[in-house]
């Protein structure tokens, strides 16, 4: 298992087969938000991908994260009861 730190609030947990994205706020490069190892790597590695946003405020849930699932259609999303799934464009499941 390997920890990385992305940027400010965000770490991601690597484990075979398994990213955990946590607190996404931007990603590791301060001078291009879109890139970083979020972008460069992350995004990139076989295996399930979760990402979680603990709660609202917007240093802890970047919206580009549902932008992902453009590239990672299998993606999963884990976020704090107090995100309006309204806000998200997610649907929820039945």
């Amino acid at each position: 298992m390997k920890l990385d730190y992305i940027y400010h609030s965000g770490f991601a947990i690597e484990a075979d087969d398994v990213t955990v994205i946590i607190d996404y706020y931007q990603d590791s490069s301060e001078d291009n938000f879109e890139k970083g190892i979020v972008h460069d790597y992350l995004l990139h590695k076989t295996g399930r991908m979760y990402v979680l946003a603990s709660h609202f405020h917007p240093d802890h849930f970047n919206r580009d994260i549902l932008s992902w699932k453009e590239q990672r259609p299998d993606i999963r999303y884990i976020f704090s009861k107090d995100i309006p799934v309204s806000y998200t464009h997610l649907t929820l499941p039945t």
